[in-house]
């Protein structure tokens, strides 16, 4: 559904959505950028390198508050966000967000 890529010129950094697929256009616009520490599953999974899997619309509210409001107006229930590597580094070079309805 969305992926990330870091950018490193920004203070802090900020990871900026760069695919999307049936976002609602306003949806994606307003997460264009995001910081790498923001309270998402996009940000978590490439700032720690670890996945982060929510399995349902309780578990995203308790630990992406905010985000779970927005995902329950598109109709997302559940969401899989994974880190991305590139060959030259073992850290991640951004974040891929599977969401599930």
């Amino acid at each position: 559904h969305v992926g990330g890529s870091p950018r490193t010129d920004a203070a802090p950094p900020r990871l900026r959505l760069f695919a999307t697929q049936q976002l609602p256009t306003e949806v994606g616009a307003h997460f264009a950028e995001v910081p790498l520490d923001a309270p998402m599953p996009l940000a978590d999974a490439a700032a720690s390198g670890t996945a982060a899997y929510i399995p349902d619309h309780a578990t995203l509210a308790q630990r992406y508050g905010a985000v779970a409001e927005v995902a329950r107006d598109i109709g997302v229930e559940a969401v899989a966000a994974l880190p991305l590597r590139g060959d030259a580094s073992p850290e991640p070079v951004g974040s891929l967000v599977l969401d599930f309805a």
